[in-house]
């Protein structure tokens, strides 16, 4: 291979990365968020919720998330190693765009054992400065 080829192999290299990242950027991150989680978790309950709004971010920002997930597969398995596979699934959101991911991770019987009820989030501590 010369090296006109070589280059011209690292420019479409880059221009395919700079595709796919233009694509992603075009699909909601809450969206992208739901589909990992369903493929991976097969939830019976799923919740995905952008709370960026309750922060000091831009409007329209997706920067915060709140996630109620539901899932027999979290039996047998304490909630750190819980969070530990969704921060796995979630590794591109986490790394690109996502600055914070309140995570509440239940099994069927300790849904029902709560009576189905979501946690309030906190208010944003941002401001609150000594």
């Amino acid at each position: 291979m010369n090296i006109s080829n070589i280059i011209f192999n690292r420019l479409i290299d880059k221009i395919n990365a700079a595709y796919l990242s233009l694509l992603r950027s075009l699909i909601m991150i809450r969206e992208q968020i739901t589909e990992k989680l369903h493929k991976a978790f097969e939830p019976i309950y799923l919740e995905v919720h952008n709370e960026s709004y309750r922060h000091n971010v831009p409007a329209g920002s997706e920067s915060h998330f709140k996630v109620i997930i539901v899932s027999d597969i979290f039996m047998g398995q304490k909630l750190l190693d819980r969070h530990r596979s969704i921060y796995k699934e979630l590794i591109e959101e986490l790394a690109e765009s996502v600055y914070a991911l309140a995570l509440h991770t239940y099994t069927t019987k300790e849904w029902t054992k709560i009576n189905n009820t979501i946690i309030a989030s906190p208010n944003c501590r941002a401001d609150m400065r000594t």
